[in-house]
């Protein structure tokens, strides 16, 4: 997933390009184009799904950082020793982490998309695109037919067309 250069969402079916690690709608203009927002992932990372990404240390690989913890002894309600003393390796957790507030994921906030990078793709167009021909981005970030770029597979509406998508 990709936050938005703006903050505000764009809808599925647009090619977008990178501003530093952000998205925005690509247009003519772009030599590179990261992929198109999707509503259908085969496969969906850095969601972010489970917590906020920076819960727990890490290196400057994004590898976490871990810590001794002695677990203390459980007793029985006749102080009969039922788990022993034990130390566990743990994640650090990060101190301006703060449990106490809500954490929303990624799929739930409107400024990141779901971007599709490989294979199969819809992509809006604006009516031009032929089956067996190529597409670009227009300055409105839809597809327009192009001598070169993403194979157009087949047309599935009006102005919504399925391309094989590989990041060139």
């Amino acid at each position: 997933m990709f936050e938005t250069t703006d903050g505000q969402p764009i809808e599925v079916g647009y090619f977008v390009t990178l501003e530093g690690e952000k998205i925005r709608k690509a247009n003519n203009h772009d030599t590179f184009i990261l992929g198109i927002t999707s509503s259908n992932p085969s496969f969906l990372a850095d969601s972010g799904e489970l917590r906020w990404k920076g819960k727990f240390l890490q290196d400057e690989w994004g590898k976490l950082q871990f810590h001794d913890v002695v677990i203390p002894t459980v007793k029985d309600k006749d102080g009969e020793v039922i788990i022993p003393e034990r130390i566990e390796i743990r994640p650090i957790v990060n101190p301006i982490f703060n449990p106490t507030k809500t954490y929303i994921p990624r799929l739930e906030r409107p400024e990141w998309e779901v971007v599709g990078l490989l294979g199969k793709l819809l992509v809006r167009d604006d009516g031009t695109c032929q089956e067996n021909e190529f597409c670009r981005p227009n300055k409105k970030g839809i597809a327009t037919t192009s001598k070169e770029g993403y194979r157009v597979m087949k047309r599935i509406e009006p102005n919504i067309i399925l391309i094989w998508f590989n990041c060139k």
